[in-house]
């Protein structure tokens, strides 16, 4: 893992974002006001349920690393419980030749072939079956491997440029057996930052006694990294979840998936209650069900995607309901995204 912090990968095949990523911006007025309007109502008692990533923070931080776990070896192509967890015979032959090399082109094209593996199967076998794929390539490694190189990726993606690179996926011809069309390269995130104004709204709900979940469809270890060093005062939070005995990973996926209604049923579990949550938080079509079950007040974060009026079109008028921009201007890079080919 390289250490110095402000170059993950390497200066050439990575892009700065267009403008600086310090720059934040706080909330519009109206959203002010109604969320202060939230924090004078809110008693001991009362539960928020919030996604994470491009919600709390701006990013993913399970995507970046996921990139970063490609990128530096931690997930090993080379094994073939790992290989085994892809479902495509001639993309798993390309993926084994080139994690026997240890070149910076070698691991580009493992990462991209990767990412088009999990969008082939997002978009194939949908989100229950493609959500909890990535966190599978971590089988074998020990609860505290994983949770120490979660704490390291967060220190270091907190302080590195938020910009993005691409990597390529294998050609587009050895993925004939899998319905899929790929795209050339697929662009990686790097760099993660807090949304302070959700952050200290959130902390000050818990001050009032409020219980604050965090519900992320990212594996539930690099979650609780990120929301620890943002220092984000929860009840519970949880993510994608395997199977662990004697404190190894196994590939078996726990239940509930937390993606869309696995979300409500998460919540369920992690507070013990069907309580309704007075508020909730998210940004993308994975978090309506959850945003729809709000009583008093649903945010939206908009990234300014062109998929994002499908989010507010699939809102039911159980709550009152604030879009609020980005609070940082820079490009938020979801998992999938792509240059043109």
């Amino acid at each position: 893992m390289n250490s110095s912090g402000n170059r993950p990968y390497s200066a050439d095949t990575k892009k700065s974002a267009s403008k600086p990523a310090s720059v934040k911006q706080s909330w519009t007025i109206l959203n002010k006001a109604a969320a202060e309007k939230l924090l004078k109502t809110t008693s001991r008692g009362d539960i928020v349920a919030v996604d994470f990533d491009g919600t709390c923070i701006h990013n993913d931080i399970g995507a970046v690393r996921f990139y970063r776990a490609i990128m530096t070896g931690f997930v090993d192509f080379t094994k073939e419980n790992i290989l085994g967890e892809i479902p495509f015979p001639k993309i798993r032959d390309y993926m084994r030749d080139a994690a026997k090399k240890s070149t910076k082109e070698a691991r580009l094209k493992l990462l991209g072939t990767a990412t088009a593996v999990y969008m082939a199967m997002y978009e194939t076998l949908g989100a229950r079956k493609a959500f909890p794929w990535p966190p599978k390539l971590y089988q074998g490694k020990t609860i505290s491997e994983l949770a120490e190189f979660s704490r390291k990726v967060t220190e270091e993606e907190l302080v590195c440029d938020v910009g993005y690179y691409a990597a390529p996926a294998a050609p587009k011809h050895l993925w004939d057996e899998t319905g899929y069309i790929p795209k050339s390269s697929y662009l990686m995130a790097t760099g993660i930052r807090p949304y302070s104004p959700i952050i200290e709204l959130l902390n000050a709900l818990a001050d009032k006694g409020a219980g604050i979940f965090v519900i992320s469809a990212s594996e539930g270890t690099a979650v609780k990294a990120c929301v620890d060093a943002v220092g984000l005062k929860t009840a519970g939070v949880i993510g994608q979840r395997l199977t662990v005995k004697d404190g190894i990973l196994y590939p078996e996926t726990i239940e509930p998936i937390t993606v869309k209604e696995g979300k409500i049923d998460a919540l369920r579990l992690i507070s013990g209650t069907d309580k309704a949550p007075v508020m909730v938080a998210g940004d993308t079509m994975n978090d309506v069900a959850l945003l729809n079950t709000a009583t008093r007040l649903r945010i939206l974060i908009d990234h300014h995607k062109p998929w994002f009026g499908k989010v507010l079109s699939n809102l039911t008028k159980t709550a009152d309901t604030i879009v609020q921009p980005q609070f940082i201007e820079a490009p938020n890079i979801y998992m999938g995204e792509h240059e043109e080919s």
